[in-house]
């Protein structure tokens, strides 16, 4: 199992070596403590597992988690981090554990055997959903440091905005941390991806506008004044679900 390491102390990523060193099944195969290289690495090195340090100096790690786990087959992320309050938004992206530092060994133990079960379940790299792959129908979503549970058939759309997910009701904007694609994959209904940065739930479209380049835009009711964007990424899908 390969490993890559990003931590911007140097001391916290040997003391990584150190430990994982003990294992023979496991190789380091890159480290890194600068933000900007973690997706070349990961593209370069196809790791199968990354213990990704969230406060790095240049980025959240949470935001290059988000990034990660968009890839086309992401590998296993485990977040390193001085405060377990951050294993909550870890574990709604789908991260497949988190450690807390200073590092101690039974719990790196534990970690190591989790993404060793995941990797042999899948004989591949896999993204991991919660530890789940079943369909759900409610999302837990954040606003104002509360967690609110919602029913996916009350979200008009989502959109992704200043790092963030946006998901939009018909009275509220909340935030979650699951990414679009594990959203795209678990949820339930008539949600379809339109753009990066859009999914919506075709029950609200009220109007499909022609755009330039045989694009479209869309209109959602209780969001007249907003038009969302149908790219030609997402056209053919958009076209062959409503049969256009």
């Amino acid at each position: 199992m390969k490993v890559l390491l990003v931590d911007d102390e140097k001391y916290i990523r040997d003391e990584f070596k150190y430990f994982l060193s003990k294992y023979d099944e496991l190789e380091v195969c890159g480290e890194t403590g600068r933000a900007d290289e973690v997706i070349p690495l990961i593209e370069k090195l196809k790791p199968d597992l990354i213990f990704l340090d969230i406060d790095l100096q240049t980025d959240s790690g949470l935001i290059i988690a988000r990034k990660i786990m968009e890839m086309n087959k992401p590998p296993q992320i485990v977040l390193a981090t001085a405060y377990n309050q951050h294993a909550v938004k870890g574990f709604e992206m789908g991260v497949v554990d988190y450690i807390v530092k200073p590092i101690m060994e039974d719990r790196l133990k534990k970690c190591i055997e989790r993404a060793r079960k995941n990797l042999n379940d899948s004989d591949t790299k896999i993204e991991v959903e919660g530890n789940t792959n079943e369909k759900i129908d409610k999302i837990a979503v954040k606003k104002s440091d509360k967690i609110y549970l919602i029913k996916l058939k009350d979200i008009v759309f989502l959109e992704y905005s200043d790092n963030k997910i946006q998901v939009y009701t018909r009275e509220e904007k909340y935030y979650m941390y699951m990414t679009m694609k594990s959203f795209m994959k678990k949820s339930q209904g008539s949600f379809i991806r339109t753009h990066k940065s859009f999914i919506v739930n075709l029950d609200y479209v009220s109007e499909i506008i022609p755009w330039f380049n045989y694009t479209y835009k869309l209109r959602l009711k209780h969001f007249e004044e907003k038009e969302i964007p149908v790219s030609r990424t997402y056209l053919k899908d958009f076209k062959d679900k409503l049969n256009i």
